[in-house]
């Protein structure tokens, strides 16, 4: 067998940048949507809305969902949500499956869903037990759901702070210790390591004017909230966050000045503490879905902080973190092995301590063959159908690739 050692050399291209704009949501424009990710995927839609440009502005409701591939780059549409008119409700996932409801039609909403990718089919479960919400949070921990606080749909309204445990498996809510920190309807639920996390709540809807960002943990195991730190700055509503790597990120949205922001900071659960990181490269953003797939980030849709552009692009975000446990500098003088060389299209590719980095196979006019990422130090790669000649295989780092040729 014929080995392949690579001295790796560098190429100097242009910066690779934290966020890379990846291929748009295949509809009109919208804000409003949920995402969630299951396994290798991301998963878009089921409520929301685009509103027309020209006058009288129709609403045009999604129901809508989409399954997106990081690895080609691509959207699949897959079964619509069951009901029509919604444009805002929860969701959380457990085992393999998403749960999506109190869904939103102006008026709130107590349904909630549960959907399997694995056979496309949505499921109706038990209704959330306390009335119709809307604004309300949901996150899972453990093979358990969270949902709760927002705005009732009583006359007048009722702002609430209660949060109830869904057990997929027995179908039931078991109310918890309610909400300590102020009314904050529409905020940012998150979990991490076992703990749950709420913050920054949409402004418009605040019963309060709350004058700073405010984080709070949830304890699952000693029904216990706890006060964090939140985040730096002015009070921010309506952000974009996600978790990566045992992270918060928290960005974008619009503060009680009314200025808009495309900052991002990530809070670290073991310090207390939150550091900036690169900002968002889009428009302003609110309202925008996140989901994430292994250790990269991906915003999508959403409104412009002015209230007058709609979105459908995608972003991909890869934390600093990433980059510096071995993707960040790629050392010019590590061995990186692909055997055998040549070979029918069928060859392992053995590197050290770039899990996570993005590959590309290119063919000798400059078009794409094939695109990956990382997954083992010592990854089988198929170029499937792939005509015999002279390939190049890169590998992506952030200043900079280390590329080499493939006979196949």
């Amino acid at each position: 067998m014929m080995l392949l050692y690579l001295v790796a050399q560098t190429i100097q291209a242009q910066t690779v940048a934290s966020w890379s704009r990846k291929a748009n949501l295949p509809t009109m424009t919208r804000e409003f949507a949920i995402a969630f990710s299951i396994d290798s995927f991301g998963y878009l839609g089921c409520f929301g809305w685009h509103i027309s440009d020209t006058f009288p502005h129709t609403p045009y409701y999604y129901n809508d969902l989409w399954q997106y591939n990081p690895y080609t780059d691509t959207w699949l549409k897959k079964a619509d949500f069951p009901l029509s008119h919604k444009f805002e409700g929860v969701y959380f996932t457990i085992d393999h499956k998403a749960y999506i409801g109190m869904s939103d039609d102006g008026g709130g909403g107590n349904d909630m869903w549960e959907y399997d990718p694995a056979i496309d089919v949505w499921t109706r479960k038990a209704d959330f037990p306390n009335g119709m919400r809307r604004g309300a949070i949901g996150f899972s921990i453990g093979g358990k759901g969270y949902v709760g606080m927002g705005i009732s749909d009583t006359a007048p309204q009722i702002y609430m702070k209660d949060i109830w445990e869904f057990d997929p498996v027995a179908n039931t809510w078991t109310q918890k210790a309610d909400f300590v920190g102020p009314y904050m309807p529409y905020a940012l639920s998150q979990s991490i390591a076992g703990k749950g996390y709420i913050g920054n709540c949409t402004g418009t809807y605040a019963p309060d004017q709350l004058t700073q960002n405010y984080l709070f943990q949830y304890d699952p195991v000693a029904d216990t909230w706890t006060r964090k730190t939140g985040l730096p700055g002015l009070n921010r509503y309506s952000v974009v966050d996600f978790t990566l790597s045992g992270q918060l990120y928290v960005g974008c949205g619009t503060d009680t000045t009314f200025h808009h922001h495309k900052d991002f900071w990530r809070y670290d659960p073991q310090t207390d503490s939150w550091t900036q990181v690169d900002s968002f490269p889009g428009g302003y953003r609110i309202i925008a879905p996140t989901f994430t797939i292994g250790n990269k980030a991906y915003v999508c849709s959403g409104l412009d902080a002015d209230l007058a552009t709609q979105y459908n692009d995608t972003w991909e975000y890869t934390p600093d973190s990433i980059y510096r446990a071995g993707i960040r500098e790629i050392d010019p003088s590590q061995l990186i092995r692909l055997y055998p060389n040549p070979n029918n299209g069928n060859f392992t590719l053995q590197t050290s301590q770039q899990i996570g980095a993005e590959y590309q196979i290119y063919d000798m006019l400059g078009q794409i063959a094939q695109q990956h990422y990382i997954t083992s130090d010592t990854q089988s790669i198929d170029m499937g159908s792939a005509t015999p000649g002279v390939y190049t295989l890169a590998i992506k780092g952030r200043n900079g690739s280390v590329r080499f040729t493939i006979m196949r």
